[in-house]
């Protein structure tokens, strides 16, 4: 490409995605700076001087973040109503560092650094390309018979049978949350206070479920109202019982089986086992399913192992009916 069309924002950006591919220190990226300057006519005048002046140049295309307080020991965010307080009401850690003589700032223990999800939603919207790709599954459709995006799936279809308003508008998204990485093992883990740095994520899509945004489309040229609806979550077991509340240990480990789970202890091996409890999920017609021999001794599957599993809405009353526990 030749030099001309390098804008001073372009030359920018470029250079400063080189430094962060490559590794590069401040101190070899200003001596290249340096090189190039030398190389180009009237001193390089497009050419930033230091690292300092390249990304100041792009700080306004930068999204914003946002920063909140959040207790030591991960149980609270000083966060809306409870953003004035000095320390826990329940574990008492205070909220700020040990203050010296004469300081005047105060610094939080532990703080969250989050990332809005609804800027960086529009901004994929401010892209020609980007907009395009984002409503690729209503133009492209397939006839493979294999499911080659997620609009295929069961929970797809019935969220736009169910929700005609939102389906109705094709740059709507729908989006998941993946877990990769947030239930990393040590003290340092959240635990089961992951809801806790889970948050102002909930309540930002919340808003984005309610509320529509006003949103610009780069490749139709029009605004239109965005929508968000979160559809699944991306966990391994682990992290499915922090994100759940329900407990991924011991005998009612199974988040389907519950408290009808076929779960026995193993008296050498010192732990449970859960051999057999895959055959309810059997198709009724599956040669599995009924066998008498073939497992458990003789032993038939239980009436009450053979019942469907609940669904989400009675899932959600059985929660609703636990009493509340802010703090634990």
């Amino acid at each position: 490409m030749p030099c001309s069309t390098f804008t001073k924002l372009k030359l920018a950006s470029e250079l400063v995605n080189l430094k962060s591919d490559s590794g590069l220190s401040q101190q070899h990226f200003k001596r290249m700076l340096e090189i190039m300057k030398g190389l180009t006519p009237n001193g390089g005048a497009t050419i930033p001087c230091a690292f300092y002046e390249a990304k100041k140049m792009l700080a306004p295309l930068y999204l914003p973040k946002h920063k909140v307080d959040a207790c030591l020991k991960h149980c609270l965010f000083y966060y809306r109503e409870y953003e004035d307080l000095e320390s826990h009401i329940h574990c008492s850690e205070p909220h700020y560092r040990p203050t010296y003589s004469g300081q005047r700032k105060h610094f939080p223990r532990k703080v969250l650094f989050y990332l809005p999800l609804r800027d960086r939603l529009k901004r994929l919207y401010l892209s020609r390309k980007t907009t395009k790709d984002m409503t690729w599954h209503m133009r492209s459709r397939t006839s493979t018979g294999w499911m080659s995006h997620p609009r295929g799936s069961e929970a797809w279809k019935h969220f736009a049978a169910t929700y005609t308003d939102f389906a109705v508008e094709e740059r709507n998204i729908r989006v998941g949350l993946c877990t990769n990485g947030f239930g990393h093992i040590g003290p340092k883990s959240p635990g089961r206070n992951l809801d806790v740095f889970l948050r102002p994520l909930v309540n930002e899509l919340n808003d984005l479920w309610t509320v529509d945004v006003d949103t610009y489309d780069a490749y139709k040229q029009q605004n239109f109202q965005l929508r968000v609806e979160l559809m699944w979550t991306i966990s391994d077991f682990p992290t499915y019982g922090m994100l759940s509340g329900w407990s991924t240990h011991g005998r009612l480990s199974c988040p389907y089986c519950m408290e009808k789970t076929g779960a026995f202890w193993l008296k050498e091996g010192k732990k449970y086992c859960w051999f057999d409890c895959h055959r309810p999920f059997l198709l009724d017609n599956h040669e599995y399913k009924n066998q008498s021999r073939a497992f458990k001794k003789g032993k038939t599957l239980p009436s009450e192992m053979q019942e469907e599993r609940r669904s989400g809405e009675e899932l959600f009353d059985m929660v609703s009916k636990l009493d509340p526990n802010v703090f634990n």
